[in-house]
């Protein structure tokens, strides 16, 4: 009967139910001792009331103080989000407003890549000369000599698809000289890897990639302040050799050279020298080229 007085009390019995707990109690002096004890509990010392009381109150200035920091700290996180992200879309509009004026030749920064040699300075911005802009597309290769590189790793018969080059390109370089929003804009382009025309040595298969080396074809068309090259000083300390007078450097193309050995290059004197050299040939520079999709527009050679 006593397991049954909390639910008396509280009024949670049925009426039949209380009516039997209430007739009991009628005729059982320990069980209405135990229900009064129920009903009318000790007093709580004052002292202790207040302690309470007081440490409630300070749980609850703990927590208006944590919120009170965090508000501030959410407001930067987001705010700097939200400026990020504004300035992204800014610096693409920026660029779309240089991109639909620009003609070959004109030269623009895009990406970064240590330049100066001064690592704790961090990487410069890359500059790129336009080659061509057609269809919201800018084709462009680097201005400079950036990197020292061999054309494959092993002294064997390669083409372009198969190069050891053509894979650190598309991968360590274009991670390491641009952001996920650059990324975004540069172009996967399917590539013609032609024959030499001089030679008749087999280009290999078509590719696609993301960053490149110009073709036979291109390297030729260019005028010769685009196709001579100087390198970076970074590309000096990584190898690259220049001539003793100019400071003028010879650098990769993809397309084969005089046989399957070797490979052409944009040689010091600004042309294209199809007889090539050997893939493994050190101190030769690298000229990265890239397609640039920023949107719809005219055709400006």
């Amino acid at each position: 009967m006593k397991d049954l007085l909390p639910s008396y009390i509280d009024g949670l019995t049925s009426e039949v139910s209380g009516e039997a707990i209430a007739e009991h109690l009628a005729q059982c002096q320990s069980c209405r001792e135990v229900l009064e004890a129920m009903q009318c509990p000790e007093d709580i010392p004052i002292e202790q009331k207040e302690k309470v009381e007081i440490d409630f109150l300070k749980k609850q200035k703990r927590k208006l103080r944590t919120m009170f920091l965090l508000i501030p700290a959410m407001v930067l996180v987001f705010g700097g989000i939200i400026i990020a992200y504004a300035g992204s879309i800014e610096s693409r509009r920026d660029f779309r407003s240089y991109a639909l004026e620009a003609v070959r030749g004109d030269t623009f920064t895009f990406g970064t890549y240590e330049q100066d040699g001064e690592m704790e300075n961090g990487a410069e911005e890359i500059v790129w000369v336009v080659l061509s802009n057609r269809d919201g597309v800018l084709h462009a290769v680097s201005k400079y000599g950036l990197y020292c590189a061999l054309y494959h790793d092993e002294e064997s018969s390669v083409t372009w698809e198969e190069s050891s080059l053509r894979a650190w390109l598309n991968s360590d370089f274009y991670d390491q000289a641009f952001t996920p929003e650059e990324k975004a804009l540069i172009q996967t382009t399917e590539l013609k890897n032609w024959n030499n025309p001089y030679y008749d040595t087999k280009g290999g298969n078509s590719t696609k990639d993301k960053v490149s080396l110009l073709s036979i074809k291109e390297a030729e068309s260019l005028s010769m302040d685009i196709g001579i090259c100087f390198p970076t000083t970074y590309g000096r300390e990584q190898g690259i050799l220049t001539d003793a007078q100019t400071g003028h450097c010879e650098w990769w193309l993809r397309g084969p050279g005089i046989n399957e050995l070797t490979a052409s290059t944009g040689g010091m004197d600004g042309e294209a020298h199809t007889t090539g050299n050997r893939v493994i040939c050190p101190g030769i520079a690298l000229r990265p080229c890239i397609y640039i999709k920023y949107g719809a527009g005219e055709s400006n050679l």
